[in-house]
């Protein structure tokens, strides 16, 4: 009988109690693959990040993910689940460190991942993760690069949603595209759309990242643009769709 090699996966990650835990808790009882590491970078989201997501999920959907996060899940962590699950983990101020990027090296990973990371990956680390490290998009790359891609797509009235992997380079959301997972919007909400993609494309793309990564990649344009925080009139464009 042919032993198959299981992929050895590094995941780098900002903490986090709801979506990106339950994938890595999913993920950590998937069979197929080998996590290895997972390097757990400190994150405090900003004020204003924190009153425009506010403002586009709707005041509902913000009072029940506040419940959930402070009443149901205010004892959990990836941290805590790595520990439970005797799972080998960093926590780091700076995913850049030396000290870091070599404990990530000596892992001799098939694929890192990148789950939202919210902090600038230099360009030492790229060079020395080449054609390994992977970045998990929650748009649809190459049209949607940047930030609030979903956002953007909705008022643009585009027909899908969606969320892509591709190789990281010194661009923003450059490099070649190994696997997109899509959706129609049908009138669905931001909120709406995000949760599909964290409950349930996220899984799918890891999927087909570990079945495309040695295939043939689709080339990614990356002279188009970068979309960056909305303005007040697109917010307001966005709720008067």
């Amino acid at each position: 009988m042919i032993k198959i090699k299981k992929p050895k996966i590094v995941f780098l990650v900002s903490e986090d109690k709801y979506y990106i835990y339950d994938f890595i808790s999913r993920i950590s009882n998937f069979s197929s693959v080998n996590i290895k590491l997972i390097v757990i970078q400190k994150y405090n989201e900003s004020l204003k990040r924190k009153i425009i997501l506010s403002f586009l999920f709707g005041f509902l959907n913000c009072i029940n993910l506040f419940y959930k996060l402070v009443f149901k899940r205010s004892s959990i962590s990836i941290e805590n689940f790595c520990k439970d699950n005797m799972i080998n983990y960093i926590v780091t101020n700076d995913l850049n460190n030396s000290k870091i990027s070599n404990e990530i090296h000596n892992q001799k990973a098939d694929l890192i991942i990148n789950l939202n990371v919210m902090k600038i990956i230099k360009i030492n680390f790229l060079k020395k993760f080449k054609n390994t490290l992977v970045n998990f998009h929650p748009g649809i790359l190459p049209k949607y690069r940047g930030l609030y891609s979903t956002f953007y797509k909705i008022i643009n009235k585009e027909r899908y949603f969606g969320i892509t992997a591709h190789f990281m380079s010194r661009k923003v959301d450059d490099g070649p595209i190994i696997a997109i997972v899509k959706k129609k919007i049908n009138g669905m909400s931001l909120f709406d759309c995000y949760k599909i993609i964290y409950e349930q494309m996220l899984f799918k793309l890891f999927i087909k990242t570990l079945n495309n990564r040695n295939n043939r990649h689709i080339i990614n344009n990356s002279n188009l643009k970068i979309y960056k925080t909305p303005s007040f009139l697109e917010i307001l464009k966005y709720k008067i769709l």
